[in-house]
């Protein structure tokens, strides 16, 4: 498994959170301070293909992607050895 499988970036008005150690990627942010958080979950292999990069690269930075993209290859590698 990833050493880190979940990232978080706050502002004064959002909570955006990722993680990845779960079936899929999940992608998701909450609004305002009496907000839900609302997201989406994408499979690994989804994940690796580019879906939601773009955004993880705009909120949390090139290294946390770089991360995320090596942490989805090892749950997969893990997944399929086991």
């Amino acid at each position: 498994m990833a050493q880190q499988t979940e990232w978080f970036k706050e502002s004064d008005t959002r909570r955006s959170r990722v993680d990845i150690s779960g079936e899929g990627v999940l992608v998701a942010s909450t609004c305002g301070p009496q907000g839900e958080e609302v997201g989406a979950v994408v499979s690994h292999q989804e994940f690796l293909g580019g879906k939601y990069q773009e955004v993880i690269r705009k909120v949390y930075g090139a290294d946390v992607l770089s991360e995320m993209i090596i942490g989805c290859e090892k749950i997969l590698e893990t997944r399929q050895g086991a």
